[in-house]
Parts: C-alpha cells; sequence; structure tokens
C-alpha cells in the first residue's frame, strides 16, 4: 500500500449532532454555503472539481458509529419530543450523488470496544466486517461514550502499541481500520461532535471537546486529540469534527447553538444529540469537507452543495403536545410504597422509560419501623436497577423519593441524618449520583419524565462518582433559572480531597420561611451547620405548582445505590 500523507479536515462555519438505530439509504442531492477547509495533504487523487470526466463507479459509505451518528425512525422514536433527535449518519446522504449507498450502521451507547460483542450492536458490526469490500468506504467516529469510567468506557493508550493494545486506539485500529484495510475498502476517521455548552464557550481542553479527567486506574484525556494521531499514524484522512464543531458553535453563542440539539420539551434540552437540523448540519459539513480534499470519496458529493437552513429543517414535531401538570392528591398517591402519616413514595424523572411501571420492584422505599418517641424516622431508599437508573444532569433529573406535599405559603424545617450503606461498582461508575434532602416545585407519581429540569434546592451528596474517581462533590445546590429561563446549576463545593463512599454520613437541613429556602449540611469534621444554597420561593418554586411545595428524602442511584435516612423530622408551620 502507498503511503499517504495524514489528511485532517476541519470547517469553521457550521456543525452539530444525533441518535438511533440503524438504517439503509441511498443518497440524493440537496443544497450548499462556503466555509473555510484546512487541509495539509496529499493522495493518490486529485483535488476534486466538478468536471470530472470519469465516470463514478458505484460505492458504499459506512457509518460506523455511537447515538451521534445513529438513525432514528421519526415515526417510532423521540416522538414525544419538541424537536426530535436525528443522527448525522442518516443526513449525510443527501450530499451525496445517486452512486453513493450509504448504509448506516451506528448505535447508540455503543464504544469502538463495544460495538463488535454488544446485543445491541453486533449484528451491525458483522454487517460491517462481513460485507465492506474494495472500493467502499467507512466513516467511523467513536468518542463520546468511550471517554466515559463505564462498562463500555475505553481508556488512552499510545500510538506505538496500537495494534495489541485494548486502548481506544487500539480498539480503532482492530475493529475497524484494520478490516477496511484488509478488505480493500478506504478508512476515513471522524472526530466526535461537540457537546452543548451552555455558556457558549466551547474552550478547548474542555470535556465539550472531549478532554476528559478520570483518575489513576481510568486514564483518559484527548479523545480527538488521540484518533488524529491514530488518523497521522496511518495515512488517513481525518475529519474534524470536534473543531468543525465547536468552532461553528462558537461562533453562533449558546441561544442558537442550542436550536441544534433535541428538545424533549419546549424547555429542556439535550446537551450532546443534534436535532434533525443539527444532523443535517454535520452531515453537510463532513460532505463539504471531503468535496474540498483530495480524498477520492469528495468525487461523490454533489455538485450544487448548499448548506442547510433553519428554516428548511428546524421544524416542531407535529406530534408533539406540551405537558400539562396536574399536582396529585388523594386517589392519586402511589398504592406501591408502603408510607405512612402523610408521607408518601415515588419514582419518577427520567428512569428506565420501557416497562416503566412494571419495573418499580428494582427500587425500594422503606419505613424502618415508625415514628420514634421524639418524632423523628428513619427511612431507606434504594435504587438496584442493573441496567439504567436516575440521575440528576442539566437535561433531566431521575430519582426515588420520599416527601410530604405542603402548602407553598407553609413554613417548614426538615432535617436529616443520611448514612450510604451500598454503593456497587458499577454505581462508582455512574455520573451524576446524588442523595439527600429536597424541597422541589412540583411532583410525579411513579411516571417517566423526558427532560425533567424543575425547580429545586437539595443538600446532601452530588458528583459524578462516589469515590476517588470523581472530579466534584457538592454537599448543597439547587436548580434555578435565570431571566431567559435557562438552567442555572448553583452549588456549593465540598473540599476536592473528600469523597463520600459506603458508610460516609453526612446532617443535612432545609427551612422555609415565607418568603425564602435556606439549606445546610454538616460533615462529620464539622462541628456545626454550613449554609447551603439559599433563594426566594415565590420566584422559585411556584414556576409549575401553583399550590404547593414537595419536601423529603431522594436518591439518584447509579445502579446499585442503598442509603438509611436517620432522625428525619419534617416540621410545618401552617399560615393561618
Amino acid at each position: 500500500m502507498k503511503k499517504k500523507k495524514l489528511l485532517v479536515l476541519s470547517l469553521t462555519s457550521f456543525a452539530l449532532f444525533a441518535c438511533g438505530n440503524t438504517g439503509e439509504t441511498s443518497a440524493t442531492t440537496s443544497s450548499v454555503a462556503s466555509s473555510s477547509v484546512s487541509s495539509n495533504s496529499e493522495n493518490d487523487s486529485s483535488s476534486q472539481t466538478s468536471s470530472s470526466v470519469e465516470p463514478l463507479k458505484a460505492t458504499t459509505l459506512y457509518m460506523i458509529g455511537d447515538s451521534t451518528c445513529a438513525n432514528y425512525d421519526l415515526a417510532t422514536k423521540n416522538t414525544t419530543y419538541y424537536y426530535q433527535i436525528q443522527g448525522f449518519g442518516t443526513t449525510i446522504k443527501d450530499y451525496f450523488k445517486k452512486e453513493v449507498t450509504v448504509k448506516n450502521l451506528g448505535v447508540g451507547g455503543a464504544s469502538t470496544k463495544s460495538f463488535p460483542t454488544e446485543d445491541k450492536s453486533k449484528e451491525n458490526y458483522a454487517e460491517f466486517k462481513n460485507n465492506v469490500k474494495a472500493g467502499d468506504y467507512a466513516i467511523i467516529t467513536f468518542g463520546h461514550n468511550d471517554e466515559k469510567k463505564t462498562a463500555v468506557g475505553t481508556q488512552l493508550g499510545t500510538i506505538a502499541d496500537t495494534i495489541t493494545s485494548d486502548t481506544f486506539q487500539g480498539y480503532l485500529y482492530s475493529n475497524y481500520i484494520k478490516v477496511c484495510l484488509d478488505a480493500g475498502a478506504t478508512p476515513i476517521l471522524a472526530t466526535p461532535i461537540a457537546r452543548y455548552d451552555s455558556k457558549g464557550n466551547w474552550e478547548e481542553g474542555t470535556k465539550y471537546l472531549h478532554v476528559m479527567t478520570e483518575d489513576s486506574t481510568f486514564n483518559a484525556g484527548d479523545y480527538a486529540q488521540a484518533i488524529r494521531d491514530v488518523a497521522e499514524k496511518y495515512s488517513l484522512t481525518c475529519i474534524d469534527t470536534t473543531k468543525m464543531t465547536g468552532d461553528a458553535l462558537r461562533a453562533l453563542g449558546a441561544e442558537e447553538g442550542k436550536k441544534w440539539y433535541g428538545w424533549p420539551t419546549s424547555t429542556s434540552y439535550d446537551g450532546t444529540h443534534v436535532n434533525i437540523y443539527g444532523a443535517q448540519q454535520v452531515g453537510y459539513m463532513m460532505a463539504k469537507t471531503l468535496k474540498e480534499s483530495t480524498n477520492n470519496l469528495g468525487k461523490y458529493v454533489v455538485d450544487d452543495l448548499k448548506a442547510p437552513t433553519e428554516a428548511e429543517y428546524l421544524k416542531q414535531n407535529p406530534s408533539y403536545v406540551e405537558p400539562t401538570y396536574i399536582a396529585p392528591g388523594e386517589g392519586t398517591w402511589s398504592s406501591h410504597w408502603n408510607t405512612t402519616n402523610n408521607w408518601h413514595g415515588s419514582v419518577f424523572g427520567g428512569m428506565k422509560k420501557s416497562s416503566f411501571a412494571k419495573e418499580l420492584d428494582k427500587y425500594s422505599i422503606t419505613e424502618n419501623g415508625g415514628t420514634s418517641a421524639d418524632g423523628t424516622l428513619s427511612v431507606t431508599l434504594a435504587d438496584t436497577d442493573p441496567n439504567y437508573s436516575g440521575r440528576l444532569n442539566s437535561t433531566a433529573d431521575g430519582m426515588v423519593m420520599y416527601f410530604q406535599q405542603i402548602n407553598k405559603n407553609d413554613s417548614f424545617t426538615l432535617e436529616a441524618s443520611v448514612k450510604i450503606d451500598d454503593l456497587t461498582s458499577d454505581a462508582v461508575r455512574q455520573q451524576q449520583n446524588a442523595v439527600g434532602i429536597m424541597v422541589r416545585d412540583d411532583m410525579y407519581i411513579d411516571q417517566y419524565i423526558s427532560g425533567l429540569t424543575s425547580r429545586y434546592a437539595a443538600a446532601g451528596y452530588y458528583g459524578t462518582a462516589f469515590d476517588e474517581a470523581g472530579s466534584y462533590t457538592y454537599c448543597a445546590w439547587a436548580r434555578r433559572y435565570d431571566d431567559t429561563n435557562t438552567t442555572e446549576g448553583k452549588k456549593d463545593r465540598i473540599k476536592e480531597s473528600y469523597y463520600p463512599k459506603e458508610n460516609s454520613t453526612i446532617d443535612v437541613k432545609i427551612v422555609k420561611n415565607d418568603t425564602s429556602v435556606q439549606t445546610y449540611y454538616k460533615l462529620a469534621t464539622d462541628s456545626q451547620y454550613q449554609e447551603g444554597q439559599s433563594f426566594d420561593t415565590d420566584l422559585e418554586l411556584t414556576a409549575v405548582d401553583s399550590d404547593y411545595v414537595y419536601a423529603g428524602l431522594f436518591l439518584c442511584g447509579g445502579a446499585g445505590m442503598t442509603a438509611t435516612f436517620t432522625n428525619v423530622k419534617l416540621t410545618i408551620n401552617p399560615v393561618e
């Protein structure tokens, strides 16, 4: 094989992302705008022009990647979304000539390691491996799941041992690049699309551009650069989608950039996956960089290449129904949980959607022995679902909660001691774990809620992981909104050296008066309570439920977490 120089392709004007299953389509023509291309490559073919006289042979383009690449059948997937999610592996077909058949084999949740072996993706991998042939192309794009310390995550290795190592670079080569080269096909690497940054910065060296920090047991780092390095080692074309999308989003700013993403509701967004408009942007950008490159696949890009427009592609889902909220009450409380004395239980929010009502036995809410003589309770909450658990993040909350409904005008004090009983290795690897006490605006009873982003104040433990693998831990935080109704996370940080583990305890308290809420926390090393978050209840806790607030104990488990709350006491002072 004749050695070629690395071709790194990067646009600086538009970009975006998406999610789904597999799909096969033939390319059709579309439209186009100008944008700059950076290339330092040489190749066996000359630069692409629309005046090529040599007839094009039919070819297949395999799209291999994760949920940002994958296909969604919009008639059956994310049908409740305001802006539906779509993958760029599906939309890229619109920018190639009829001689190209695009096979989008991307699968949600896949990594370079898991794609060949996981049940949900192994058939797609087999289709690629068994059918790719001389004259075909494959765009390989991973990173979103590899960079997480989860079961499918892959650590970064070195270029020197790419062929033999069980690392991100090693899997890229052995599972995809070598398969293409052995078949006589052309592998093309693409760095992952940028994640959404609500501050609109998209700074180099941050998680939004896939530079990750884990710990001594999981070697993470710059996943986009790792892809560039592998492409250079094997003289492959590399489409720098990370830089393209980061630059484009930075130019647009946070509010305009948000229009490229999937929106579960009209007021919430998905920070990883793009909608149809965003997916068209990424597909267009990839095609344009190829067209202006010396890669032979560029000859197959349509001559009349035009950039997608917001007017053409940013369309509200016609099936979307704005959710209506009805406060729970007599006759609607859950009968699944054996609770007493005005306490209720619920599992709600962005938990596992499929068979949700049938899987409540994977969570537990247990009153331990009733009310003590001093008026306190002991309660244990657990999340044992090994596949999917609730969490707190910028786009969706999901949790187990033991709570009371309180008139919005009443004052109260809620206090408890929280002890983590069990935290499995799976839970450690989950993100956005949390346990503690909370007062929140609205309540849903044993119900899946997509994109739940309600206002609340909480005290307890909150972090990426409850051991020294975690990059942060907070003891008091709140979800509140600024004047543009954008989530504004407010957190008080525990010292960096502290990470909660099994048997870790924290004392917490929330005090609400007629106008404000104040949170407090006390670690084992504290002699007295520290003040956490506070805010005005009139502005924050009546946005959805105008009559009540909901105060109680909660757990966002990362599969396998159990916590016991002791000395639980809720004192309500009703307004006369």
